[in-house]
């Protein structure tokens, strides 16, 4: 599955080197560095710039770090 880390605030470091070890079979991008953004199935977000999550035309499953998706809405 390929897999989108999407926001400003969401910090690579901290959460790829665990998610790889749990899911060695995903594949996880950083947005916008998504070489195929039509292949992306999940994102995982933390404060998305407007419009970024949309830029996945094929996303069914969204998850917000923080509480609340006003920015996803």
């Amino acid at each position: 599955m390929e897999i989108a880390l999407v926001g400003e605030k969401t910090r690579p470091e901290d959460w790829l080197p665990r998610l790889r070890e749990r899911l060695p079979a995903d594949r996880f991008h950083v947005f916008p560095d998504v070489p195929d953004r039509s292949a992306v199935e999940v994102a995982i977000v933390a404060a998305p710039r407007p419009g970024e999550v949309a830029q996945l035309p094929n996303l069914k499953l969204a998850q917000c770090l923080w509480m609340g998706v006003d920015a996803l809405v």
